[in-house]
């Protein structure tokens, strides 16, 4: 019927969708696909792009050093210093906290890399529970919206930082409902977010723990919890050994235990993220790589499918002499405050984070 429609009213119709839905309508016929690229309804910059680099969270830096590869868009600059004044240094807090589809959370500010754009974070309101850690995590879907929210999880504090009430340490974690409070750049606000834990596939409400299991868990030292935004839904890796997956939309939150491998214990490293296929998770136990798929078929009951166990010791070689050759490759480690770039990356275990750009 759309090839009876005369093009400014198509046009107006199209207009009114979410930026996916009008992507894939873009596909449906010529007809439409000439609308929407010629009265340029389709914002590319709301849409992902290729990888441009990658930023790289390694110790005694002020900034992460930027790991990128010729292309042939605009360049991206990855010293992250540059965007920012001295005064704005001076009074900023702009550790790096996490990313989100090409953004970046700095633990004050959000920022895109890509053009140099931030925005100062307003203060949070008090915790709701003093005694807890309360790490910022970031959800951001260009292709649905151009609004990004940021999330306050809380974290359990470890025995020997804190003394924790009694009646506390035997209440469930995490509780339902679960009160989170949450950023939207669309009104410039943090308010105030209640999510109840979802029916498991039985129609009943487990509590995974108590405070007192999740502060004597054998995992609790791991310091680098990940978090990924996947179709309008947050996951978060959180103590225990679970991926909370947290649906913004409904007001609810699912448990998920993530999936273990033999001779993984409190030193192995783990990596919660996305592909196009969906979330995915990472295990690293020495030269071992695992990554399992997330199954969601059964919303429910979704389950970790081990898609990839490879011994990454062979593959090492080449990056080794890489390194020897101080970088003389197709990607390039830049601005590291003039150091040896091979000297450096011997030195220390640079964690990854990948941002679209």
């Amino acid at each position: 019927m759309g090839d009876h429609l005369p093009d400014g009213l198509l046009a107006d119709v199209l207009g009114h969708l979410a930026p996916r839905d009008l992507a894939l309508s873009r596909g449906v016929c010529r007809s439409w696909r000439a609308v929407v690229d010629g009265r340029r309804l389709l914002r590319a910059d709301l849409l992902p792009l290729s990888l441009g680099g990658i930023f790289l969270l390694v110790s005694s830096t002020c900034f992460p050093p930027f790991f990128s590869r010729p292309w042939t868009g605009p360049a991206i600059c990855g010293d992250l210093d540059s965007f920012f004044g001295a005064d704005d240094q001076s009074v900023l807090d702009i550790d790096l906290c996490g990313h989100c589809n090409g953004l970046l959370l700095l633990h004050e500010a959000v920022m895109n890399p890509a053009t140099g754009e931030w925005a100062r974070l307003p203060e949070p309101p008090p915790p709701h529970v003093p005694e807890f850690y309360y790490e910022r995590r970031l959800a951001f879907d260009p292709a649905v919206l151009p609004h990004y929210e940021v999330f306050l999880i809380p974290e359990l504090p470890g025995r020997s930082h804190t003394t924790l009430s009694p009646l506390l340490k035997q209440s469930e974690w995490p509780p339902s409902p679960l009160v989170l409070h949450a950023f939207s750049s669309r009104t410039g606000l943090w308010e105030e977010r209640s999510f109840v834990r979802e029916q498991g596939h039985d129609g009943g409400h487990h509590p995974m723990a108590t405070v007192a299991d999740v502060q004597s868990h054998d995992l609790f030292d791991n310091d680098d919890y990940c978090c990924t935004f996947w179709r309008g839904r947050l996951y978060v890796q959180c103590q225990y050994g679970v991926v909370m997956r947290i649906n913004p939309s409904s007001g609810t939150y699912h448990l998920i235990k993530q999936p273990m491998a033999m001779g993984a214990n409190k030193y192995s490293k783990f990596y919660l993220g996305k592909s196009k296929a969906g979330v995915y998770f990472a295990l690293v136990i020495s030269y071992r790589l695992q990554v399992w798929y997330l199954d969601e078929s059964c919303y429910r009951q979704p389950a970790w499918v081990l898609r990839c166990d490879k011994n990454l010791e062979p593959l090492l070689q080449p990056w080794r002499s890489y390194q020897e050759r101080n970088g003389d490759g197709p990607w390039r480690l830049l601005d590291l405050d003039q150091e040896d770039h091979g000297a450096l990356l011997r030195r220390r275990r640079p964690r990854a984070v990948g941002v679209e750009l």
